[in-house]
């Protein structure tokens, strides 16, 4: 199970990378602005200095 999970994990990796990064930007953007709105219980935490 865990090898399958890190497989996923791996493809999904190798997929988002390939889109360029204001792509992703945009899409996290997105995605984040989206969320907050269904679950406004939900708080944005500040990016750690590697930017994850």
């Amino acid at each position: 199970m865990l090898a399958k999970a890190l497989r996923i994990c791996t493809k999904f990796t190798y997929g988002w990378n390939r889109i360029p990064r204001k792509d992703r930007i945009l899409l996290g953007t997105l995605f984040l602005n989206r969320v907050s709105k269904i679950y406004s219980v939900l708080k944005v935490i500040e990016k750690t200095s590697s930017n994850q």
